[in-house]
């Protein structure tokens, strides 16, 4: 295939390669039929034939377009306007930092943790901060978590959020009692809006782990079965995390209200 792409180089379409070769032993438009609905990322692997990350399953974000709502450079935190932060615990503790200015939500900074409960993370995410933001003092930074932080089952003998304010991190719950179609629909609800011709939510290269989460990688494991099925609820793995820090910061800035 051929990539058609605009002045910017950014991939417009996709058009059958005249000098493509075996294709007479492949169905009518094999090629093009297999690009639709994919994801760049996914064309670039299996039909362009580059290196890549290959996702075995749907993704939960299929309208987020990398040419779209991934900044061409990182992007930086503005002092003048609120900083927030979506956190969620448990043992793969994620923290997803972003503002929002009239509308336009910009992505600015990740910060991952594995194999440690609050009571661990929360003095490291402290110091994540104080480092990545100079001159905020954390009690500026508007946390919004999982409402599941609030009970005894994920660290000692105090709950997460206990734990977070005895080190000037205070955290609330995100709004929507934590149901997935509330967290889901009001990441999409960003994901579809323009504002002024432009996307209103925008990640930073830097956040490694959260644009691949979004990419596809934040995913309807398949099931196995004969017809194309998948699991009712996202998929636990590495990437699931921090896509869920991403629902509670959005919630928490007044998305899906």
């Amino acid at each position: 295939m051929l990539e058609i792409t605009d002045d910017k180089g950014e991939v417009l379409e996709y058009q059958t390669n005249p000098l493509s070769e075996n294709v007479k032993n492949l169905p009518p438009n094999y090629y093009a039929d297999l690009t639709k609905g994919k994801s760049k990322s996914w064309i670039d692997v299996n039909v362009m034939n580059r290196l890549g990350r290959v996702q075995a399953g749907k993704a939960v974000f299929s309208m987020y377009k990398p040419s779209i709502h991934l900044a061409k450079r990182p992007l930086e935190w503005n002092p003048n306007n609120p900083l927030l932060c979506g956190v969620d615990f448990g043992r793969q503790p994620a923290a997803l930092f972003g503002q929002c200015l009239r509308g336009e939500w910009a992505i600015i900074h990740e910060f991952m943790a594995s194999g440690m409960g609050a009571t661990s993370f929360a003095p490291i995410l402290k110091t994540e901060i104080l480092q990545k933001f100079r001159g905020i003092r954390p009690e500026q930074v508007q946390f919004w978590g999982d409402p599941a932080g609030d009970d005894m089952t994920q660290s000692d003998e105090r709950t997460p959020y206990q734990v977070f304010r005895t080190h000037g991190l205070f955290v609330r719950p995100a709004p929507g009692n934590n149901r997935l179609n509330v967290r889901l629909e009001a990441v999409e609800m960003v994901l579809n809006k323009l504002i002024d011709g432009k996307p209103a939510f925008l990640v930073s290269p830097t956040c490694t782990m959260f644009k691949a989460a979004m990419d596809g990688g934040y995913k309807y494991r398949r099931l196995h079965t004969t017809a194309e099925r998948y699991s009712p609820e996202p998929e636990k793995d590495q990437y699931s995390h921090i896509a869920d820090a991403g629902q509670y910061l959005l919630l928490g800035g007044g998305e899906g209200r």
